[in-house]
């Protein structure tokens, strides 16, 4: 944000325990009790600890956006507590559906803030970024849509709204923000009837290490692309009906609705250690509730194997 932008008041933007940190490189947004939402180019998976208010959560199960050519830069995440026992958190946004081209936009996530500033005679002025990990809120506009952006070292084809970072003004431009480091996964979130609804995820930038403003030769500032989510809600939709499983094993330690080797690998890796609060109960491995993972859990994850509890939208592998 520019120097003398206050933080938003928390009356003009969504509470803070709708926005987590996932691991310690980014950000994502809880949209229901048990599941979250973030981009897939920072990394980690089952077993990431993510963190809302303070309070720490596992990721159970993962489902990436499944397009077949050029899957999107998305997925949704079932989280539990340590002990594996359901989230259950009060406090999640609902997703925007319509077209966000031109609205006012909060951002929130847990990137990196503003360092000194700095003057590139082919770019413009802007700020170096200062390494941060606590959540900060900003404002813009999303000017633009593009579809079937390729971004991430070319890894997903995604659809993405856009919003520039203006020149400082903060008589008229209040609160005005670029994203950068760690926030990736961040929530873009639109005040639609008195509610705050989430609509893209923070995602890319035009420039690394610095954020840039008065483009030399332009009229706009440096570019910031979300992975906009009305493309997705048709996907994304089916996955929040809970509970995802309508027989569950216990030996489904991922929550994904069968028992398969990534249940087994969460048993090898605390292979006959002790289960606790420390290791959040060998990651939920202690399926025979004995405080150790040993040949009884091996026993009930085998004559569950491959059963499908439920055919989830995310399906159940053959």
């Amino acid at each position: 944000m520019h120097p003398e932008s206050s933080p938003i008041p928390s009356a003009q933007r969504p509470v803070d325990g709708v926005m987590g940190r996932w691991g310690s490189n980014a950000s994502c947004v809880a949209i229901s009790p048990n599941y979250i939402i973030t981009t897939r180019h920072q990394g980690g998976g089952v077993g990431t600890i993510v963190r809302f208010n303070g309070e720490s959560f596992r990721v159970a199960a993962i489902m990436n956006e499944p397009t077949t050519d050029g899957a999107a830069d998305l997925r949704v995440c079932l989280i539990t507590r340590p002990d594996g026992t359901p989230a259950n958190r009060s406090d999640y946004a609902v997703l925007y559906s319509g077209d966000p081209t031109g609205l006012p936009i909060v951002v929130g996530g847990f990137g990196w803030v503003r360092g000194e500033a700095v003057y590139n005679s082919e770019i413009g002025w802007g700020y170096k970024w200062l390494s941060a990990s606590n959540l900060n809120w900003g404002a813009n506009t999303i000017d633009d849509t593009q579809d079937d952006v390729v971004a991430a070292a070319g890894s997903f084809t995604s659809d993405t709204a856009l919003f520039d970072f203006d020149p400082y003004n903060v008589i008229l431009r209040p609160f005005e923000c670029a994203v950068a480091t760690g926030d990736s996964g961040g929530g873009w979130f639109i005040e639609d009837g008195g509610e705050w609804k989430l609509t893209s995820l923070s995602a890319y930038v035009q420039f690394s290490s610095a954020s840039y403003y008065d483009v030399i030769g332009t009229s706009y500032g440096e570019w910031h692309w979300g992975i906009r989510l009305q493309s997705y809600l048709s996907w994304i939709t089916p996955l929040l009906i809970e509970p995802p499983c309508a027989n569950v094993s216990a030996a489904d330690i991922t929550h994904d609705c069968q028992v398969t080797i990534e249940d087994m690998a969460v048993l090898s890796r605390y292979w006959l250690e002790g289960c606790n609060l420390s290791n959040a109960f060998c990651e939920g491995g202690d399926v025979a509730a004995d405080g150790m993972i040993n040949l009884e859990d091996f026993a009930i994850m085998a004559g569950d194997w491959l059963n499908c509890g439920y055919a989830a939208p995310w399906g159940c592998e053959n």
